[in-house]
């Protein structure tokens, strides 16, 4: 009889994630429901500008 062996090793192919490949920017606000009070602290302890900040994510994340 022949010696079959093992068939030879094939490389996996990487799959690309799209979704976590990309980024884009979301701007975040404080929520408009709350009291100016609060909406001015929320801004202030996160460093917002004109109550907005700015933050570059992978898109996976806000899908």
């Amino acid at each position: 009889m022949e010696d079959a062996g093992w068939p030879a090793a094939v490389e996996p192919v990487p799959v690309r994630d799209e979704a976590w490949d990309t980024f884009q920017t979301v701007e975040l606000r404080p929520h408009p429901e709350l009291e100016e009070e609060r909406q001015v602290a929320v801004a202030l302890e996160y460093g917002m500008e004109q109550r907005r900040l700015k933050v570059r994510v992978r898109q996976a994340i806000v899908q």
